[in-house]
């Protein structure tokens, strides 16, 4: 098992960013991480805070449009997952954009603010999500704004080890 970071501008062939349509009602996926073949990644949805051990998933959004200004904070963010042979993707949590578009990127990577986004960002799954060989894990936007992948940024820690080895942590 190792500990792996999951960046929006560094991870390669594993990362797919695509442009949001702004559409009424409609959520628009912008980011999907797949996992690759021989493998299998837990995303935590537990952390070590301030206060010890909270539920929630480190997820740093920072989101903007192509003027560089962050994309409104009604917009609705999606998390789910899509397994290989699905015909829709599972939904975990949407949750507004609100709780990232206040606090700067370099804030979200400090322990102060961990607590007060991650906590808020509860997957309802446990002590992780476990995504096996071929699953995505998908973010979509709903909202006025379209996000320009030359001035966003998407992380998230992940724990990297074989097919089977995460079976107890469902």
């Amino acid at each position: 098992m190792a500990k792996k970071t999951v960046i929006s501008s560094e991870s390669g062939s594993l990362v797919e960013l695509t442009q949001n349509v702004v559409a009424a009602n409609v959520p628009t996926p912008i980011f999907k991480f797949t996992v690759p073949r021989g493998a299998e990644f837990v995303i935590p949805n537990q952390f070590n805070g301030k206060n010890g051990k909270t539920t929630g998933f480190d997820l740093k959004l920072d989101l903007n449009k192509s003027n560089g200004q962050r994309i409104s904070g009604s917009s609705k963010i999606e998390i789910a997952v899509l397994g290989p042979g699905w015909e829709t993707a599972k939904r975990y949590r949407t949750l507004p954009f609100s709780i990232w578009r206040e606090v700067s990127l370099n804030q979200q990577k400090s322990a102060e603010y961990v607590d007060q986004i991650a906590g808020q960002v509860d997957l309802n799954v446990g002590p992780g999500l476990v995504l096996m060989q071929d699953y995505q894990f998908i973010i979509s936007v709903q909202g006025p704004d379209q996000v320009d992948w030359t001035k966003s940024y998407v992380e998230f820690g992940t724990l990297e080890g074989k097919p089977g080895e995460f079976s107890g942590v469902r």
